[in-house]
């Protein structure tokens, strides 16, 4: 059977939107304890709205970063543990509203710090046991700096 363009479209847009809804289901579904207590994963505004995730511990795919880039109303997100690369950061480039990143014991390094300054609601980061060095976060502060952002951050270099 032959596709026409709009048809094509329309079934990339639903797997598109599939892989947003799998991924919120995967989120839900993953137990994340703290002091051997659950916490919330996913905390949703009274619209309904995703605004905070907590996607600590999870090796998240490629389309999983691409749907993240897709949930506008974030605005909090925590990537502890997880195997975010400045590749996946690329994918937030789009969220708007997202003021808080946390991204403590990832991989990160040096070229995460392009990634990061251009996330522009960007307010506060954490950057704890990372392989960013010194140098790479004082560009960071001079970008933020000179844009007239303010910026939180949080950051310890990973000990070899």
């Amino acid at each position: 059977m032959l596709m026409t363009a709009p048809l094509i479209a329309l079934a990339l847009l639903s797997v598109a939107g599939d892989t947003e809804v799998g991924l919120i289901a995967r989120v839900e579904r993953t137990e994340l304890l703290a002091g051997n207590k659950p916490v919330q994963r996913i905390e949703k505004d009274a619209e309904g709205n995703v605004i905070r995730l907590r996607l600590d511990g999870m090796q998240l795919t490629a389309d999983e970063f691409v749907a993240l880039g897709r949930v506008t109303t974030l605005r909090h997100l925590a990537l502890n543990k997880t195997n975010v690369t400045a590749a996946d950061l690329r994918q937030l480039r789009g969220l708007k509203q997202l003021q808080g990143l946390q991204l403590n014991s990832t991989a990160l390094a040096d070229d995460a710090v392009g990634e990061l300054i251009r996330i522009p609601a960007l307010r506060s980061v954490c950057l704890g046991s990372v392989a960013i060095t010194p140098e790479a976060i004082s560009r960071l502060k001079e970008e933020f700096e000179s844009a007239d952002r303010k910026l939180s951050l949080g950051y310890s270099q990973r000990k070899p």
